[in-house]
């Protein structure tokens, strides 16, 4: 899960979520690394439960691709800055090219499209290697309301929307088609195993289903 943490002389260690639904962690300088994770992790649903209170307080709106926009990206809020840029690059900017004029959503969603095959491959390759599905082949969705597909044939189609969510509910959903290779319905025996690689995948499940509308550029 995405934070960013803010160390200082204080003395207790405590999780913020701000308006834009990011997750800040103000911590003492003693406190480690790890401490900091095992407590994210232990405060996992308390965290995504607020995140997604925040989200649904805000309003949908076309997206206008000016200075100051927020865009998701892996789960956090990056924004906007236009400029003499040669190509879209993210840091702690989304930076997008003024000669994108007219086809800034033409060109985001080919971006988002092209990180999303790097990153899926990628999350496809280290689930299959702990639990031996297979994936035959990976392919993008460009569906409106599902997430991911599994074919007959072992095919994967995800959703390149799923780019801008956190890992971890990437993570929920190539789980979910990688158990479809060995489990073709949603019975009993495919839930558990989707609990055994992933005993929380309740949390993730609701927070895909209530936040699925902010998860897009249009």
């Amino acid at each position: 899960m995405a934070y960013k943490i803010i160390r200082s002389k204080r003395k207790t260690i405590s999780l913020i979520i701000n308006d834009t639904a990011d997750l800040i962690v103000r911590a003492p300088m003693r406190i480690t690394n790890e401490y900091v994770l095992e407590l994210i992790v232990k405060k996992q649903k308390w965290i995504l439960k607020k995140q997604r209170e925040v989200l649904n307080r805000r309003k949908i709106k076309n997206q206008e691709f000016i200075d100051g926009e927020k865009f998701w990206y892996l789960g956090n809020n990056y924004e906007l800055k236009r400029g003499e840029y040669q190509e879209i690059t993210l840091d702690r900017y989304l930076f997008l090219p003024n000669k994108y004029t007219k086809k800034e959503l033409k060109m985001l969603t080919q971006w988002y499209q092209k990180e999303a095959l790097e990153i899926f491959f990628d999350r496809i390759r280290v689930y299959s290697e702990i639990t031996g599905w297979k994936c035959n082949k990976l392919q993008l969705s460009n569906a409106k309301k599902q997430w991911g597909v599994c074919d007959n044939s072992n095919n994967i189609k995800l959703n390149w929307r799923l780019i801008m969510a956190p890992l971890t509910i990437i993570d929920y959903v190539v789980i979910h088609e990688l158990a479809h290779t060995v489990e073709p319905n949603h019975s009993k025996r495919f839930w558990e195993k989707v609990a055994g690689i992933m005993p929380d995948y309740k949390i993730k499940r609701q927070w895909l289903k209530d936040n699925s509308k902010y998860l897009n550029i249009e």
